[in-house]
């Protein structure tokens, strides 16, 4: 499962530098695209792990705990992001 997410991240860095020059609408944009791509890409994996890991413990003994447990992970998650868009720099 780790090595088949982490061959998945290896594909999405290799295959980053064609869909930010398609996707900018400015050349200046291409950069900043391709850094966003590759700087993603080992999240895939964790993503990866992290489902697989739920699975197995849902599998094990599902409870309202852990359900709430999971999907509470993804809220604060979310929550997270919003705060952190707010906070960067507008250049960015």
């Amino acid at each position: 499962m780790l090595l088949l997410s982490w061959l998945g991240t290896a594909v999405m860095i290799a295959v980053a530098v064609p869909p930010p020059g398609l996707l900018a609408t400015q050349p200046d944009q291409v950069p900043e695209l391709l850094e966003s791509f590759i700087l993603f890409a080992p999240g895939v994996a964790g993503i990866a792990v992290i489902a697989n890991l739920s699975r197995v413990m849902f599998g094990h003994r599902p409870g309202e705990a852990r359900a709430a447990g999971l999907g509470g992970c993804w809220l604060v998650r979310s929550m997270v992001d919003v705060v952190l868009v707010e906070l960067a720099p507008a250049a960015w």
